[in-house]
Parts: structure tokens; sequence; C-alpha cells
């Protein structure tokens, strides 16, 4: 199980792996629908850069657009997920029967037999991770 600076840590490393694969385009509308969110209406000129509202050929950003192509290349987060094995009681991990010197019948000579599997970061803290808090709530579908 993580402490809170590890799951920290793991959850960042997951969100730096899904930054770097990135493509330019979607890291791109990351910004500008990130730049909506907080500062009002986004508006682009004919080379794709930020401009103002009143430049000549100016378009509006399209947030929604943007929202669902950001949303689709997060569509393989998934929670991030632990697994604590546990020795097997019958021979205290080592595999084998004491008393007759055999595979133990528990745990077919693994040594252990029962894992707990925990979710230790969720969906939503990676995406929130990777786009931010406040992106990450149009992003999750």
């Amino acid at each position: 199980m993580f402490n809170s600076l590890e799951l920290r840590d793991e959850i960042e490393s997951v969100a730096d792996h899904f930054r770097k694969g990135m493509t330019d385009e979607i890291s791109g509308l990351v910004s500008f629908a990130l730049s909506d969110l907080v500062n009002g209406p986004v508006y682009l000129d004919s080379d794709g850069e930020e401009c103002s509202p009143f430049d000549e050929g100016a378009k509006a950003f399209d947030f929604s657009e943007a929202i669902a192509q950001i949303a689709a290349y997060l569509e393989s987060v998934s929670d991030l997920v632990t697994h604590d094995f546990h020795s097997c009681d019958s021979c205290d991990g080592t595999g084998r029967d004491e008393y007759n010197e055999e595979d133990c019948a528990q745990c077919f000579g693994e040594g252990c037999c029962q894992y707990e599997e925990t979710i230790s970061g969720t969906r939503e803290m990676i995406i929130s991770a990777i786009v931010g808090k406040t992106l990450s709530e149009y992003v999750r579908g």
C-alpha cells in the first residue's frame, strides 16, 4: 500500500507518461481549453494561434470539440491498481510442505496464494494530474 507521498509520486509518473505521449495538437487543445475556462472565450487566427476577437479572420475556439478530442486521448487512463501479495498460511511462504517434502497443496508450490487488489489512485486523480483539476471535470466523461 502506498503512503500519500508515494501515491502522489506514482500518479505524477503515470501523468508524465501521458503528457509526454500527447501530440502537439492535443497539448495545444489542452492549453486553449484551460485558457477558455479561466480567462473566457478564446479566439484563434488562421495559423491556429490565440488572437483578439477583433483580429481579421479570428474564429472562436471550439471548446466542445477540443474536450471531445482530449477525452478521446485520455480514454485509456484507468485506475492505478496495486497488488499486495501475502505468504501462504500453510507453508509460511516456502512453497513446500514441511512434513512430506512436496509442493504445498494450498499454494501449489508458489509460496503465495493470496493477494489483495487495491485501487491506489483513481482515474479521476490521474486525469487531474495530466490536464489540471479545472479541465479534468470536463474531460473525464
